[in-house]
């Protein structure tokens, strides 16, 4: 048995020590390597600056307080001028004696006794030069120490010796704390300074009584500033002001509450904690007052962005702020995220910000034709990304307090692209800018299209209406109707005028809807997000009445496009039927109105009965399929 633990033991020893062992942790060891050696250079450098400061404060406060201490320490002993004036003194009253033949007494010489303000005074000077020139000498020692720690942490280059090299030596640091090496030299300075202030009170005080208030009172306010800096990052952890001290007192408060935490409920780990990790979790933890803290701090982000290449990373991280990121498993992001929604609105809403003016900056350098065909590509899907995402903040149903936005003076957020790739991601968010903008301007267009039946009352009586309101209308959204703006103010306002208008603010809203589909008809693939924005487009209020002529156009054009592009490419059917489906949704036809003839077209080009038929069925009106004549 002796033997068998022997073996084990030796063959325990031979695996600690298996060089192939040790090679196959060189690369664990090598991000140790990375992670210490900026820590521990950052640690050593700031000891190093701080030291530096010391000894040049300590050099000048020494030479200062030198200059006093020769004045101070006279008071100590007998002064010759005193002196010379008690023996002439005394002589001259020896001479008056002989002269007068009388003996004269010799008095014993008085003994001399320091003041004590004196005592006092040079008491606390001398200990404060000890001290100041303790605190330089201690920091040159230190910046001796801080380089020879980095000298020796780099004197080999293999990555398992050096990063055993690391750890050794740092925590030798800790055990032999170092730490609080450091953290009393600029506590002894300090005392060093506080008693000079004390010792120049003393001075003072059998030579003037004004000028010693005067010190005191410096004294005094020093102090309580002093005890201020100390005290504050003990309540306020943001607090930039600290001392010393404020590390004693903080490791007493500790104290007293790991004493308290045994009677109280009061939780362990926060009688624990240092104070830069209860710093660390106040910044992090949930709060009105870390929520305005992030929105101050995206809003100088934005501000301090000076170039477009600097605005790209910001731009290209919207989206998944907003939406999520896309995964491997999961492309397109289908979950909207609100914690940073109110911080994104206000950078759009922001005057000293203007998002949607930067990005569209950002995308006007995409047509200086000065990028590479890659780098445009990539700003422009960036950019109409980050589009599709910001119009969801201003979306009625997602945010129903929020009153819409108006993307529509931001032209180059329009602008037709012709590049697939970059039109995949274009097509959704320019809906959905269409329709924030269009749901911004609802109530105006409500009481002008009230105005255009008053204009068409006026004209059937005989008046001439008034044109300005008209005029100033199509100055204010050129794009929402046909009429142009000479046409308004050089021709005449007739009947046919005022429909027309009429008609284009009927549809405007399907319009945007229809545009869409007829787009994503001739896509090769699902635009980005094309559910989630046909969800966002969501028509609610849809009047067949008003839009028949519309839809049936956008039944023809969709139908049309996709029979165009079988004869070209398979497509999937899953696509084909949701473009399909939803315009059909729509399809309710009052009385014996005829189907579509693009629905008709679709169904000969893939005698796709069966699935009509199903569509059919789902429909309000339940037409048979007898009713449908498929030979015409």
């Amino acid at each position: 048995m002796d033997v068998e633990q022997k073996g084990n033991g030796a063959a325990q020893e031979q695996r600690a020590v298996d060089p192939g062992d040790e090679a196959a942790a060189t690369k664990l060891w090598t991000v140790y390597i990375s992670e210490a050696e900026k820590y521990d250079k950052g640690l050593v450098e700031s000891w190093k600056s701080d030291m530096q400061g010391m000894l040049i404060f300590a050099g000048l406060f020494s030479a200062s307080l030198t200059a006093f201490l020769i004045e101070s320490y006279k008071t100590l002993n007998v002064d010759s001028g005193d002196a010379t004036v008690q023996l002439l003194a005394r002589i001259s009253q020896q001479l008056e004696a002989s002269a007068n033949g009388s003996k004269f007494p010799v008095p014993p010489s008085a003994s001399f006794t320091p003041g004590t303000s004196s005592l006092i005074c040079n008491a606390l000077w001398f200990i404060s030069l000890g001290l100041s020139l303790t605190c330089a000498l201690i920091a040159t020692l230190l910046d001796q120490w801080a380089r020879d720690f980095l000298h020796r942490s780099e004197i080999c280059s293999a990555p398992l010796i050096r990063a055993r090299i690391f750890s050794y030596l740092y925590y030798g640091l800790k055990r032999f704390n170092m730490h609080t090496v450091v953290e009393i030299i600029p506590l002894l300075l300090h005392a060093s300074l506080f008693l000079f202030f004390s010792g120049l009170v003393a001075f003072l005080i059998p030579v003037d009584l004004i000028m010693t208030a005067i010190a005191s009172l410096i004294l005094l306010a020093v102090v309580t500033i002093y005890f201020v800096f100390t005290l504050l990052p003990l309540q306020y952890f943001d607090c930039p002001y600290r001392t010393p001290l404020s590390g004693v007192f903080w490791r007493l408060l500790q104290c007293y509450r790991r004493i308290r935490v045994h009677s109280t409920t009061e939780s362990i780990l926060l009688a624990h904690e240092t104070m830069v990790a209860a710093m660390a979790r106040q910044a992090v933890e949930e709060s009105d007052g870390r929520k305005s803290r992030d929105g101050r701090a995206l809003i100088w982000t934005v501000k301090s962005l000076s170039d477009d290449s600097e605005l790209e990373p910001f731009v290209e991280g919207i989206p998944d702020v907003l939406w999520g990121a896309p995964s491997p498993h999961f492309p397109a992001p289908s979950n909207q995220r609100y914690p940073y929604a109110e911080h994104m609105r206000e950078l759009v809403l922001e005057p000293n910000v203007r998002l949607c003016d930067r990005i569209e900056s950002y995308m006007g350098s995409c047509d200086t034709g000065l990028l590479s065909p890659e780098a445009r590509k990539r700003r422009l899907v960036a950019s109409y990304r980050s589009l599709w995402a910001s119009a969801t903040l201003f979306h009625p149903t997602q945010f129903p307090t929020q009153p819409p936005l108006d993307f529509s003076r931001w032209t180059r957020f329009f602008k037709d692209e012709e590049d697939p790739e970059i039109l995949h991601y274009s097509l959704s968010a320019q809906a959905l800018l269409s329709w924030s903008s269009f749901n911004a301007n609802e109530c105006r267009v409500a009481e002008f299209s009230q105005y255009l039946v008053k204009c068409r009352n006026a004209i059937d009586q005989g008046l001439e209406p008034d044109k300005r309101p008209i005029t100033s209308f199509v100055m204010d959204f050129p794009w929402w109707h046909p009429l142009s703006l000479n046409t308004v103010t050089e021709g005449e306002l007739t009947v046919d005028r005022i429909s027309a208008m009429q008609t284009a603010i009927d549809t405007a809203q399907c319009k945007i809807y229809f545009k869409y589909l007829e787009c994503v008809a001739g896509q090769a693939s699902e635009p980005y997000l094309w559910r989630e924005t046909l969800q966002l487009l969501e028509m609610s209020s849809f009047k067949f009445s008003k839009c028949q002529w519309r839809l049936e156009q956008a039944l023809d054009n969709v139908f049309n496009t996709l029979i165009n592009k079988f004869n070209t490419e398979q497509l999937h059917w899953y696509w084909i039927d949701g473009i399909v489906h939803d315009l059909f949704c729509l399809w309710t036809p009052i009385g014996s109105t005829v189907i579509s003839l693009g629905i008709i077209k679709y169904l000969r080009r893939f005698e796709l009965r069966a699935r009509l038929f199903v569509l059919l069925s789902s429909h309000p009106l339940n037409y048979h399929h007898s009713q449908i004549e498929l030979t015409n």
